[in-house]
């Protein structure tokens, strides 16, 4: 079953590559996945949060902090250094075949760390603003969507290393969502 996955992956993989990658998108997708590039989002969410919520902001806030330290740290120390998947520039066969628009990392690939910090920020913001945000929270879960779709396309992740990132992300984002309410009484008052 692993092999199937794999080269179903793989496979996955070389079809965006071949198909997909142009002169024009690859600046683009180079940019999806800047954190510099996102830095007028982030302040953005943090004004947003600060007006809506005013004094109790500090709350979704830390948690936002949190939610990075936990996705990235358990990614970087923990299951990379368990499945030690080769980035796809790395392997023999891509390493011939196409060139990643950026310079190989030389970390491991599975999964995204890039797609988990990115999904879990957007997950828990998504539970945590929804009633206030409405219908623009979806957003969120979209730019997180973009910003591991990036990663497959600038040849530094297999699509199923992404797949697994926003799984994870969005599962951390949620139960840290979890603790907020239920310890921090979020929805019992300035939520609603």
């Amino acid at each position: 079953m692993f092999q199937f996955l794999n080269t179903l992956d793989h496979q996955c993989f070389e079809y965006i590559q071949s198909n997909f990658r142009s002169s024009f998108a690859d600046p683009l997708f180079l940019a999806f996945r800047d954190k510099l590039c996102w830095i007028p989002l982030y302040l953005f969410l943090l004004s947003w949060l600060l007006f809506n919520y005013g004094a109790s902001a500090w709350k979704p806030i830390v948690f936002v902090l949190l939610t990075v330290g936990i996705t990235d740290q358990l990614n970087s120390s923990l299951v990379k250094s368990i499945f030690k998947r080769d980035r796809p520039c790395k392997e023999r066969y891509f390493k011939d075949q196409f060139t990643p628009v950026i310079e190989c990392s030389g970390g491991y690939s599975f999964p995204s760390s890039h797609a988990t910090n990115h999904m879990g920020i957007a997950s828990f913001l998504f539970f945590t603003c929804r009633r206030k945000m409405k219908s623009w929270a979806w957003l969120l879960i979209f730019w997180a969507l973009l910003v591991g779709s990036a990663q497959v396309y600038i040849g530094v992740h297999f699509p199923f290393d992404v797949i697994i990132g926003w799984a994870e992300g969005f599962v951390i984002g949620y139960l840290l969502f979890l603790i907020l309410r239920h310890f921090l009484n979020w929805e019992k008052g300035i939520a609603d």
